[in-house]
């Protein structure tokens, strides 16, 4: 049996759903990077030294909550749910 053509796997929403959110993901991860430093330094005045820790907020954050939503998904799929989020 022959293997597919890679550009086949281009036809199915779940590859798409997964280069939409990985784009987004690194274009958030990017702004939150680049400018919340600059942000919470400058804009809200807080003292450089604690600039640091509130900008890991969000990084901590997101790290919980895709912990959290994975382990409900996976709940939800060992009870029987077939259809999860936008893949078919």
């Amino acid at each position: 049996m022959e293997s597919p053509a890679w550009w086949t796997f281009l036809g199915y929403a779940p590859v798409w759903a997964s280069v939409v959110a990985h784009f987004w993901n690194n274009g958030s991860l990017y702004v939150l990077l680049s400018w919340l430093p600059a942000f919470v330094s400058e804009g809200l005045g807080v003292d450089f030294h604690s600039v640091g820790w509130m900008t890991m907020v969000p990084h901590r954050a997101s790290f919980f909550f895709l912990n959290f939503a994975g382990n409900v998904t996976d709940r939800l799929i060992a009870v029987g749910w077939k259809w999860v989020g936008f893949a078919s």
